[in-house]
Formats: structure tokens, sequence, C-alpha cells
């Protein structure tokens, strides 16, 4: 008996034994027919003999072997074939073993004997004779075996433990006998090649059970084999054979083999397939596959069992046909195209140089190991990955949904890199590319096999603008996001999600704006986050720190913030250019409306919008709710909210939207609409809630302005309210606002009241709503005021009444009527109503209509009337052609409109206007007439006009003429047609001797009061909107006023008119003195709109400025000047140069208090009844002045000694420098109206009005020589100036009795100014002048003392200046003298300011001082006038001692004083003639008078050095032919005889 392990081992080599035992089989049946019929060769040769020879042998055989061996027929052809029919071999079981129908075998050599050769030779020369010994057989060689039809039955019995053909091999044995002492010679058999046509092969273990699918390796019907094998070698257990053709076909499974092509090597343990083309059902594999095994049967576990080593090219196979021998994949229906090298088994493998494809767009590059397939949602992968592409819809089966949903979204992933691990946990090392955007990733992801929402993952991730709201499904909040970081957490939902982050994000687009630069520091458990982030993003700068809470249902957030910038327009918050910076500190519950509750505090707020900044230091925003009651408080600067009520947020604002929604139906006034929405509506109430309403709007406008520009309302206006809600909604609102700005329009004194009520379930409403102003400033109306509109809505009527006045008029309006809302009507009725313009009673007449419905609009008698003025409406306006709206006005005077107008009109107008089918083919036809045309009371003629629409053309057929007497003077012929795309205008204006005041609305912007007449033809074309003259006028005793100089201007010549400019040559313009200016340049325009200037002007002694300081209050005066001047652009942007040297006549002001503030006399309140708001608006009306807004003024002024100039410090205190001098001064008004002075001014001759404290007003003479230099602003100027007054006084105080009281000595105030022109720098002195010797000696003691007390200084300065007179060192009392000095001294100050401003030229200083009975005795008079333009000064000085015979020079010719006469030789001051007569005794200790007369010639020269006085007139030659240089060229022609000068402007 075998053993067990024999018979295991037998099994093993069961297709070696089998192949082994056919061989023996084929091999006994040839040797036994050999032997039968060698000896029987000529019997033998006949098919029925060798028959019975070979079933007589099989029974033989079937004897010895104990299996029924049995054959049908016998052919064989000796030496060439043999042919065997019907061959068939049974188990013991009497069951088929095998059969061959047909077994052909053709014979390439056959040798029965092998004799031992040997040749001899019988005699020499002979040949030698060949013997042989020892034959036996020992080859066979086979060309060809083909076997048809033929089987092989392989079965294990049920209760057996071995297959039916083992009994037979053992029975083999039975048929040799080996002869063990005596060795043989191998038997060489060999095949070439063996044929099979329609095969079959059975195999069957009846003690297993048949698998349900696929291949069953334990069950096989192989049927319908055919195939070649050739190159057939059997080396021990091993059998090569080259495969060509096999196809076969299991009969359960539907395998199907179509095709196998290779090199086989089969042994026990392995089977190899080389240069293989294996196609089975739809797969195809090629090149190489080896399978290693431990034996066959370890197919039936083919996926761990055995042992794949593959070369795969161009392979693919489907998973139908996988599923055959691993039946997880069977219903995949999938194929993967592949190639690459492989080794392993199926569920743990590796493979190198892989290229799959798999699906539409999957195809994966690299190397792959695996462990754990095909159960894919168990295996372990690890990729390392080339350039790949992944797409999720061709992995679909093996992803769970919702990973599934989120991957999909990123279509065809391209991706390299290293992944590994679980299709649920792997680790991702890699570079992304999806429909999405690109990211790299170094990540490790765990996905819950139950619930994707828990999953888990860490590393680090790169974006580079990935769209993740693409790949979440939802882009309305969050699109693109380009980041770095480091991640670590769990969850994608706020209740799951574990998650720490620190990362950068550089650019995320949340609700269509993209934020760059944000840092994240935080972390995210279970709904709790905290942490920090920052936003650097050009239009969001953020830092904030804090916590947000949401576990436990609850909402809780905690953050501290700092908003550097946040630009909401650019963030796409409002379409304002609004820029806010804040500190925001918030801590409130909730995420719900209704839920939130806690505070909120902005500080340091600043709202920037439209260039403008408006700080708010704080807000604060309160919500609480208790107790059923709910509180919300916003306070800050911009205004102050309560509200307060048993009220839900979300249910307020839902009621008020639907209360807005029933007002909007019943104003359309749809019946079906209403019925549909009532019977829809809610039966049942709300319950009800009141929501009490208090608003402090502060300062509000900043806010307003975001959204309404030109709105503006005033500083603290109120607003309370409520709004109660259930069966009723009752709305009530009270309003308080000062001044309403809408637009150019202005309303002070505002008042407005609304209430409303209206039932739940009905469509009835009840409200009343009263608007009223006390005063208006209304574009083109004028100042208006008692503003008074009220309507009551009951039901479907509204009741209306409104009143308003012109202000300083009788020209008031009042208006009332009713609106009905009718079904598929609105009918507008006027009920008793008047306006009053100028004192006429206008009517709207009675059973007037306006009717509104889907027809049109229809008018009934709508006339408004005054006597036998009228202007009346009737007639309808539809769609239907039929219908037209007639327009009558009837002598109605123009003048009725001036209250409206700018410009003052007159003349009578009648006319007819008729309107038709307006929605398609529009009819209109006019007729005018206008009686007795006046502007500005210029009479212009009489207007008469006709025009028609030509339904045909399309245009508008005009017809227009003016006429003056029998004249026409204008005559306007052409059509307008405005459908034409460019020349909707076609007419030709002829004119003879019209007023050129017509074309004054064109100019406006730039001239005013224009005069003259005009002559010519001008084209008119282009739109209307912007029309282009073609032509020339001739002007004649033309005129006007330029707006920006408020210079007025004559002239007479051609102005020429083209397509886009109004051109002037050599136009000579002449002033009001006569002098004249050449002008050269033109107006540009486009449309006569977007004006731009460019002129140039040359002119001579020339009148350039002619403003007062309401025109322009920056400087202002009359300036007479030669030289030139430009202007250029646009009115809104223009630049004026005038380049001049002054010339007589010149008066400039400049003033420096308009922005300083008058605090000086800090202990005084100035009250400003006019404060302005944020509004900007004061309540009076101010003169209008020049606009200097958008223009750029540049004056480069040589001024000179015949220009007199005037610095104002102070106006209301009279505290003014003022004189001649000479420099060159640049003065520019940029377009933002910033003023500006550049230059040196030196002053030759002038005054300095001195004030101190409203008790000194001093009149300080300005040595020659002080200069004033500005490089900028005005007020920063750098003033350097010595100014003087001289007082006599008593020295006694000073030198005690040595000085007689009653002698008075010239003593001079010294003030050095030197600094900024607003806070100089001050420095006093005295200077003691004419005095005796006597008294120099005592004073230069005294001088010496003051000089270095600068305490004792100033105050005998102030002394002087104040009471007129010194006082004693260290003593200052003021007793009842210096009461009365001082009271005498403020008298004597105010007269003389009064009495100078008489005259300018006239200069009056009265002083007043002692007491009692010497009050009289000392009165100072000193009085100064100026001739011949400021050259000759007569100067008289004294007092007047009442011929006090006791005083000493108290004679009579003391009362005439001391005169000067001061003529100025040279213009600039340099060279002086001066002339004295003194009646002052010099010598103060003699008792008579003398007089004294005196001649001198000054000259004054400024100098640094002390050589410049050398060469001071060799400089001057250079200086002046400088000047020359400079000087504009001025022709003859320019040269008109001066005429008789006017008289100097006065001082």
């Amino acid at each position: 008996m075998e053993t067990q392990d024999q018979e295991t081992q037998k099994n093993k080599n069961y297709p070696q034994v089998i192949a082994k035992a056919l061989l023996k089989i084929i091999l006994g049946l040839f040797i036994l027919v050999l032997v039968l019929v060698g000896g029987l060769m000529l019997a033998l040769r006949f098919p029925s003999v060798q028959t019975k020879v070979a079933q007589k042998a099989a029974s033989i055989l079937s004897e010895t072997i104990h299996h029924q061996v049995t054959v049908g027929s016998v052919d064989i052809e000796f030496f060439d074939s043999v042919i065997l029919h019907d061959v068939r071999v049974l188990d013991r079981q009497k069951k088929t073993l095998f059969y061959v129908g047909t077994l052909d075998a053709d014979i390439s050599m056959f040798s029965i004997l092998n004799p031992q050769r040997r040749e001899v030779q019988l005699w020499p020369g002979s040949k030698k004779l060949v013997l042989f010994k020892n034959a036996h057989p020992n080859r066979l060689y086979i060309s060809s075996l083909t076997l048809t039809n033929p089987e092989a039955n392989l079965i294990q019995y049920k209760g057996s433990d071995s297959l039916n053909m083992s009994s037979f091999i053992k029975s083999l044995s039975n048929l040799i006998t080996k002869d063990t002492a005596k060795q043989s010679a191998p038997f060489d058999f060999k095949i070439d090649q063996i044929v099979l046509k329609n095969g079959l092969f059975t195999y069957h273990n009846y003690n297993l059970p048949r698998t349900d699918y696929g291949l069953d390796y334990k069950h096989m019907d192989l049927e319908n084999i055919n195939g070649s094998f050739s190159g057939i070698q059997i080396v021990g257990d091993t059998i090569h054979a080259l495969v060509t053709s096999l196809t076969t076909k299991d009969r359960r499974s539907g395998t199907y083999l179509k095709d196998l092509d290779t090199r086989m090597t089969y042994a026990p343990t392995f089977w190899e397939w080389d240069k293989l083309n294996l196609r089975v059902n739809g797969s195809h594999l090629a090149k190489y596959v080896r399978f290693d095994y431990q034996r066959f049967g370890n197919f039936v576990d083919f996926n761990d069992s055995v042992k794949v080593t593959a070369n795969f090219d161009s392979t693919y196979v489907t998973t139908d046909d996988i599923g055959l021998f691993a039946p997880v994949l069977k219903d995949w229906n999938e194929k993967v195209l592949l190639s690459g090298q492989v080794k392993g088994y199926v569920n743990q493998f590796q493979a190198k140089n892989v290229d799959i494809r798999y699906g539409q767009n999957t195809h994966i590059t690299g190397d792959i190991s695996a462990d754990g397939l095909p159960d894919f949602k168990n295996a372990f992968v690890d990729l390392h990955l080339g350039p790949s592409s992944i797409n999720a819809r061709d992995l679909r089966k093996y992803i769970p949904k919702k990973p599934y949903d989120i991957a999909a979204r990123a279509g065809t992933i391209k991706l390299a890199g290293e992944f590994t691990g679980f299709y649920n946990d792997f680790v991702a090392n890699g570079n992304f590319n999806t429909a999405l955007g690109k990211f790299v990733t170094d990540i490790n992801l765990k996905f819950n096999k139950d619930d994707a929402e828990h999953a888990s993952y860490r590393g680090y991730l790169q974006t580079g603008g990935f769209d993740v709201g693409g790949l979440i499904g939802d882009r309305s909040v969050i699109k693109t996001v380009a980041m770095n970081g480091r991640v670590q957490g769990s969850g994608f939902t706020l209740e799951t999600a574990h998650l720490n982050l620190d990362a950068t994000i550089n650019a995320i687009n949340l609700n269509n704006y993209n934020y760059r630069n944000i840092v994240v520091d935080g972390a995210l458990s279970k709904q709790l986050f905290k942490g920090d982030f920052t936003i650097k993003d050009p239009n969001l700068a953020v830092a904030a720190t804090g916590t947000i809470n949401l576990q436990n249902n609850q909402q809780i957030f905690d953050l501290d913030s700092h908003i550097t910038k946040i630009d909401l327009r650019a963030l796409g918050f409002t379409n304002q250019n609004v820029v806010l910076t804040t500190d925001a500190d918030v801590n409130f519950n909730g995420l719900k409306l209704d839920a939130i509750h806690g505070t909120a505090v902005f500080k340091n707020s600043v709202l920037r919008y439209d260039g403008k900044e408006v700080k708010v230091d704080s807000v604060s925003i309160v919500s609480h709710f208790h107790d059923g009651i709910r509180e919300l408080h916003i306070g800050s600067e911009v205004l102050a909210l309560t509200a307060g009520g048993n009220f839900q947020y979300t249910t307020l604002f839902n009621d008020l939207k639907t209360l807005y929604r029933e007002y909007e139906l019943n104003f359309r006034n749809d019946p079906v609409a209403l019925a549909n929405y009532y019977r829809q509506k809610k039966s049942v109430p709300p319950a009800q809630y009141e929501v009490d309403l208090d608003v402090r709007l502060r300062h509000f406008n900043p806010v307003l302005h975001a959204f309404a520009p030109d709105i503006s309302i005033s500083d603290f206006s109120n607003l309370e309210g409520t709004f109660r809600n259930g069966p009723t909604a009752i709305l009530s609102l009270v309003g308080d606002v000062d001044t309403v700005l809408v637009g150019e329009n202005a309303f002070y004194q505002n008042n407005i009241e609304f209430t409303s009520s209206k039932l739940w379930n009905s469509p009835d409403v009840l409200a009343n709503a009263v608007v009223t102003s006390e005063r208006q400033l209304l574009q083109g109306a004028g100042n208006t005021n008692n503003l008074y509109v009220e309507a009551v809505w009951n039901e479907r009527r509204i009741n209306f009444s409104s009143n308003i006045a012109q202000t300083g008029t009788t020209n008031r309006a009042n208006i009332s009527g009713d609106v009905s809302f009718e079904r598929n009507d609105v009918k507008v009725v006027f009920n008793r109503s008047n306006i009053n313009l100028l004192d006429k009673q206008w009517n709207i007449s009675p059973n007037n209509t306006i009717i509104f419905n889907r027809n049109g609009i229809r008018f009934d008698n709508v006339t408004v009337s005054y006597g036998p003025q009228s202007v009346n409406l009737f007639g309808m306006i539809s769609r239907n052609p039929q219908d037209q709206l007639n327009v009558q006005i009837t002598n109605f005077r123009l003048e009725n409109l001036n209250p409206l107008l700018p410009t003052k009109l007159d003349g009578r107008l009648t006319g007819e206007l008729l309107l038709r089918d307006v929605y398609n083919q529009p009819g209109l036809s006019t007729t005018m007439q206008v009686d007795s045309f006046m502007m500005d009371d210029i009479y212009i003629g009489n207007i008469a006009g006709v025009s028609a629409w030509d339904n045909t053309k399309k245009y508008l057929d005009v017809n227009l003429g003016i006429s003056r007497g029998a004249q026409k003077v204008l005559n306007l012929t052409g059509t307008y047609t405005p459908s034409a795309p460019t020349n909707e205008l076609d007419l030709l204006a002829v004119m003879d001797d019209a007023q050129l005041k017509l074309v004054e609305p064109l100019l406006k912007t730039i001239m005013s009061d224009l005069g003259g007449t005009m002559d010519g033809r001008v084209r008119i074309s282009g739109k209307l909107s912007g029309p282009i003259l073609k032509g020339s006028v001739l002007v004649s005793e033309g005129s006007f006023v330029f707006n920006y100089l408020k210079t007025r201007y004559t002239f007479a010549d051609r102005v020429y008119f083209s397509e886009n400019d109004i051109s002037f040559r050599n136009i000579r313009l002449r002033d009001i003195y006569n002098n004249t200016a050449i002008l050269n340049g033109g107006i540009f325009h486009d449309g006569f709109q977007n004006m731009v200037l460019d002129l140039k002007a040359r002119f001579t002694q020339f009148m350039v400025l002619n403003t007062t300081k309401n025109d322009n209050p920056m400087y202002y005066g009359t300036a007479f000047a030669t030289g030139t001047a430009t202007a250029f652009g646009a009115p809104s942007n223009l630049t004026v140069d005038i380049t001049a040297r002054s010339e007589d006549n010149t008066n400039i002001s400049i003033p420096l208090d308009n922005q300083a503030a008058l605090q000086r006399q800090n202990f005084i309140t100035f009250v400003n009844h006019n404060v302005t708001d944020s509004t900007g608006t004061a309540t009076p009306i101010e003169p209008k002045k020049v606009d200097l807004s958008g223009i750029r003024l540049n004056f480069d002024f040589d001024i000179n000694e015949n220009a007199y100039l005037e610095l104002i410090f102070d106006e209301r205190t009279g505290d003014i420098i003022r004189g001649r001098g000479r420099g060159n001064i640049k003065m520019t008004i940029d377009t933002r109206g910033e003023f500006a002075m550049f230059g040196s001014y030196e002053i030759v001759q002038g005054r300095y009005n001195f004030t101190m404290l409203g008790l000194v007003n001093k009149e300080f003479n300005v040595r020659p020589g002080g200069t004033v230099t500005w490089n900028g602003d005005p007020l920063e100027g750098i003033l350097d100036i010595t100014a003087t007054y001289t007082q006599r006084v008593s020295l006694q105080p000073i030198l005690g009795q040595e000085a007689q009281q009653t002698v008075r000595y010239p003593v001079t105030a010294v003030m050095d100014l030197d600094g900024p022109l607003t806070t100089p720098q001050v420095r006093l002195n005295l200077e003691f002048n004419d005095l005796p010797g006597t008294l120099e000696t005592l004073l230069s003691g005294y001088l010496s003392d003051i000089r270095n007390d600068e305490q004792e200084l100033n105050r005998q300065v102030f002394s002087l200046l104040a009471f007129k007179r010194l006082s004693a060192k260290d003593e200052f009392q003021i007793g009842t003298a210096d009461i009365g000095s001082s009271v005498g001294e403020l008298f004597s100050n105010q007269l003389s300011y009064w009495l100078s401003q008489i005259d300018t030229n006239l200069e009056v200083d009265i002083g007043v001082s002692g007491s009692q009975n010497q009050v009289l005795d000392d009165v100072q008079l000193r009085l100064s006038y100026t001739l011949l333009e400021g050259r000759l000064k007569i100067t008289r000085e004294g007092n007047f001692n009442n011929n006090n015979a006791n005083r000493p020079g108290g004679n009579r010719s003391t009362a005439a004083g001391d005169w000067a006469l001061e003529y100025y030789l040279s213009k600039n001051g340099q060279l002086r003639l001066r002339a004295t007569y003194e009646t002052t005794p010099r010598d103060f200790e003699a008792v008579s008078t003398t007089s004294r007369q005196t001649i001198s010639v000054l000259h004054q020269a400024n100098f640094d050095r002390f050589g410049e006085l050398f060469r001071r007139k060799r400089l001057s030659r250079r200086a002046q032919r400088a000047q020359e240089r400079e000087t504009p060229v001025i022709t003859d022609d320019d040269i008109t005889p001066r005429p008789v000068v006017p008289p100097p402007v006065k001082q």
C-alpha cells in the first residue's frame, strides 16, 4: 500500500502523470501492434486484418491492466502513418476514462532494431562486409499526431480519495517487466506536433460541492478544445511546449479561451507562459506570466495561493473576467488597461513601472504595492506615482457617497507623489492639479467607514487659488483659497470638528472679494474656537483675538479686534467710497437675530468717504432681553438710538415688510390682487406687541452721505415713534429736523408727523402725514417760507393740502385736492387752490381732473389762470393715435418766471402745443409769440415762431424770428431730428443787429452782463444737448464782465464760431478808463459743454482787478498793470497767469485775519449765532462772491511805489500796515481755493496802525527799508520792520526836578517787529530827540539803566502810548489825573479814528492829557494830509495851551505848532526834500518862544555791507536793464493816448 504522502505527491503530479500515461499507452499500443504484425507483414497490410489484430491485442491489454480497452479500427501504413479509430479506455466504474475518435500519427522515423554495426574485410582489396549483432527496438519519431474528438475524464468518486486514473496508471506497470540486472539503452521517442480537434476535458471531485459562480477548479468541463502543441519536450517531470491557437470553453462558467499563443513550460510547482498572447472573454494578457504554486489545486484559492510574476505590455483586463477567478469583482463591470512588471499574490503584490488606465480619466503611473486586494476597502496600498490622473467618477463604486460627492466636484485630478494607506486612512504627499485648482499636501486623512463626517486629518497643506466653494458645492459665500500651513483635527462640521490650524492664507475669496495675507493660529474643539488671526489685505487690515463658543446650543462671541482699515466699497458692502478704521470689542450671545444679547463697543473709529474724514470716538451697542422686554441701545457721536418693547427682531422686520406690501397693494388698487392676497393671509392676527423708538441724530451726515450723497440734515435732529401690532397695526413717527439739504435745495426748521392705522385682515387704511418747514431755499425759486404739506389717507382716498410762500414777496401758493383710488383708475382732483405771483392771484379752475389708468393719462379742464393770462391742459396721453394733449398758453407774462430764474425776463407769451401718439408715432406742433421780449431790462424784440413734427421724415420743422419794429434782427430756421445719430440740429441763424445778450446763457460760467449787438450768419448743427456753431458775427458796442476778476471790458470786433470753439483774433479790449489790451485765443467746447479757455492778452496800464472783500476775501482791490495774461483750462480747472508790473492807482488789500482766531481778549466771549453744523449751512444768506473753487490764479506782480498795499491784521480793531514800496510778489490760488504768497516787499513809505486791548490805537510811522517776506501761507509771512511813534511829554517823572513839569519834549516809542506776521517778536525802545544839552547828561544815565531793564523799558513805552506820559521808576500808580488821561486818550483815539475815515489821505491824531483845568491846556493835535498820489505830505503837530502866559512859551505863536512838508523827489522815496517850520522852543530853558525854519535833502540807501554804498549806482543800472528785459514790449498800435487820469484812489 502506498502511504498517504506518496498519494499526495502523486496527486501533485497528476498532469504530468496523465501526460506520461498517455504517451505510454500510445507507445504500448504501437509496440503491441508492431510486434503482432511484425511477422505477419503481408497479412497486416490489410486494414481488416490490422483491425482484428488490434482488437485482439486490446482484449489482451484489457485483461492485463484490468481496464477495458477497445479499438474501433486500425489503418497502418508501415513506416509512414498509423490511424486508429474509436480508441476508448474505461475506468473501473465502466465510465470513459480516455477516448480518441481518430488518432492519426505521421511517423517520421521508426527503428525496431538497433544492431551493433561491424565491418569485416574478407580478403585484401575486397569490399568490407557489414555485420549486425545485438539488435533491439529503441527509436520512434512522430512528426504529427492529430487527435480528433479526444476526451479525458478525470473523476474522483464520492468516498474515494484518488482519481479514477490512479488505478489505470498502476495497472500499466503490468505491461513491462524490467530486467534490473541489465541496463538497457533509453528509448528515443519524440513527437514534433500534437493537434487537438474538438477535444473535451472534464475534471470532477464529487467529494466537494459545486461553486455558485466563476471557474470551479473541482468541477470543470472544458469543451471544444482546439489547438496545436509543438516543440514538445518532456524533461523529467517538466513539459515544454509551444502552444498555438489554443481555444476552449468551460461549459458551466462560460469562461471562453478565445486564443492562447505562448511558449509554455509546465512543472508540478510552476506554470510559465512566455511570449504570451492570451485572450479570455474580454481580456487580453500579453508578454509574460508565471504562476508559482505548491500544487495545481492551489488555483482554487488563486488570490492568496498562486504567486504571479508578470510583465505586461498593452494588456487589458475586465473585472468580469477576473471575477471568474475572484468572485468579489464579478459585478464591477470595469476594464483596466495596464503595463508594467508585477510580482506577488493578488492579495499582496508589488508592481514596477506601472501604467494603468481605468475608466474614462483615471491613469496611474509609477510603482505600486498592495496588501489585501481584491477587498478594496481593506486593502493597504503604497503608491509612488509619476504623472497620473484620477477621476472620482471612475471610482464611484468604491467610495462612500459623501466623500464621493466632494471628490467628484474636483473633476479629473492630475497628481504626482506618494500615497500610502487604506482608502479611508492614507497619507498623501503629492502635487495635485484639479478642475478646482492646485494644491500640495503632506497630510494624513482618515475616513470613518460608517460616518465620513468624523474624518480626521493632520499634516501640511498648500493651495494655489483652490476653489473650496466648488468643492463643498456652495460658492455663495466662499470661492477660492490660496494658503499654506499645518492643520490637525477631525470632522467637517462645527458639531464634529476638532481642529488646530496654523496657517497663512495668501488669498481667500469671500462674498466675491479676494482677501489676502491672512494669518490664523487657533483651535476649534467641540464648537469652541479660540485663537488669533490677522489680515493684511490692501482693503482690510485686522488683528483679532478671542473665543467663539457654540457648545451646548450656546453662541457666545468674545472678540477683541483692531481694524486698521476696512474699505467697504472695495469689499463690496457699499457702492460708496467708505473706509473705516476702528477698535472693536464684542461680547454677545446668540447667532440668530432674536437670540442676540450682549454688548459691542467700537472705539477710535474713523470713517472716510469721498475724500472726507469723519472721526467717531466711540460707538456702543447694547442689546438686552429680560422679563419679556427687549431693549436696544446704540450710542455714538453719530446717533443715539433707543428701542424697547415686547418684540422680536425678526417679527418686527417681517411685520414692517408686510405693512409696506399692503400699502403698495392699496396704491396699485388691483381688486383681484387685493382679494387674492387677503384670502391667503392668515385670519388670526399675531400676538400683540409694541415698540418704542427714540432716535437722536447727532452727527448723522457722514452715514447718510454713504447712501444718499445729495441729502444732508442738521445735527441733533430728533425722531420718535411707536409701532404697535396685533389686530390693528399702528405706526406713528414724529421728527424734528432743523435743516435738510436736498441737492441745491435747503429746508429749515422742519417738522414731520406721520400716523398710520390698519386692520389686520382688511385693506382699509387710515393715515395722516404732515410736513412743515419754516424757511426754504429752492433752486430756481429762491427763498421761500412756511411750507406746509398735509395728506390724509382714508380707505381709498388721500386728501392733500399744501402752502408755500416766497420770502420778501407776495408770491405764494395754496394747493389742495384729493387722490382717489378707484377701480382701474387713480384720480387726482385739485380743489379750490390759488397761486399768488407778483400780487396776481392765479387760480386752478374747478371741476378739473387728472386720471391715471392703464390706457394713459387724461387731463380734463386743468387750467391755471389770472385775468387774461392762462395755462390750460386738456386731452389725453395714450397709445391711441387719435388721442392728443393740448396745452394752451394765453397772454402769459414772462415776468412771472423771474422769481425762478437767474435772468430777469419780460414779455407776453401766447402759444399752443399739440401732442399725440407719444408711444408709437409721436406728433408735435407748436405756435409761439412773445411780444416785447426783454432780458435784464434790455429790449430784445418780438419773438414769433412755429414748429411742426413731420412724422414721415421724423424731424421737427422750426421757424423762429426776432424783430424790432419793422426790422427782423434774428431769424432761425431749420429742422430738429431727435433720431439722427450725430446732427440732430440743422438750423441757420441770421442776425441783423441782434442783442449780444442772447448768448449770455451759453457763456454764463465765464462772462456775465453782456451787452451790445451782433450781425452775421451762424449755422447750427450737432445735438440739442451739444450744438455746433459755424460762422462769424460782428459785435458792435460789445461789453461784458469777466467773472473771476470783476472787471468790465468793452470791444467791437468780429467773433468767429467753428465746430468746437469761439475764437478771438487780435480783439482790442478796453477797460472802463479806456485803457487797452489785445486779446487772442478762444473758448473751446464740446457742444457748449466741457468748456476750455485758451486766451492770451497783452495790456498796458490796464485794469486787471476790480474786486471787493465780498467778492474775494483773500485779496481784493483795484489793480492797473502792464504785462501779459493767459487763461487756460476748463472753468472747473482754470489756470489764470498774470505777469505784470503795477501802474498808478493800484490799491490792493490782503486780509490776514480771515483765519485767525479773535482771542486776544480771552476774557470776552464772542457768540456766533451763525454756527454751521455738518450740513455746512449757516442761517443768514451771504452775499454772492466770486467762486474760486476749481480755479488756479497765479499773479506775478512787480510792485513799485505807485501801488498802494494794505496788510490787514485785524480789520475790526484797525490793526493795519499800509503804504507804498517795491518788490516782486507772486500770489496763487489753487483749485481748492488755497491762497499762497511768495516774494519780498520792501516798504518805502508806510504806516502801522497799532492797537492793543482796546485802549491803545496809535499810528506808527514805518521806517523805510522794512520788509515783509512770504514763502507760501500768507499768515506765515516774515515781518521785519521798525515803526516809530513820537509824543511830547514831560521828563520830570524820570529826571526829577531838573526837568520842568510844564515843558514837553519829543519822545519816540520805537517798535521792532521781527518774525511771523501773526506772532512777531516785538522789541520796544525809547528815543529822545532835540533835548537841551543840560538834560542830555542826566538822561544818559537813565537810558543806560532802562536798556538793561527790559521790564522797566516796556513799562515806560506802555505808559507813553496809553497815558501819554512817562512814569517814575518803580511806580505805576494810576491817580485821578491818569484816569482822566486814560479816558481822554480812549476818547481821542476813537475821535482820531473817526476823523480819519472821512478821507483816507487825512490822518488825525488828538491827544488829551492832564486833569481839571489843565485838560484844555494839554490838548495835542497832529494833522497830516497826503497829496500827489502820496508823494507830497503836509504835517502840523503841536498843542493848544489856551494862550496861558504863565507857562513857558505860552504865547500866541505856539498855537501854530510845528509844520513839515516832505516831498519824494524819486518815486521810490530814496531821495526826499524836507522843509520845516518849528515854533516849539528847542531851548527849553528859555522863557520866550522863537521860531525856526529848515530845508534839507535826504537820501536813504539800504545796504548789507559797507562796500555796497560805492557799487550801488552800477548795480542799480544792471537792475534797471534787467527790468527793461522783463517788461513786455508794447507796440505803437497797442498804445492809445491816456485819458484824463481819474482821481487817485483815496487812502
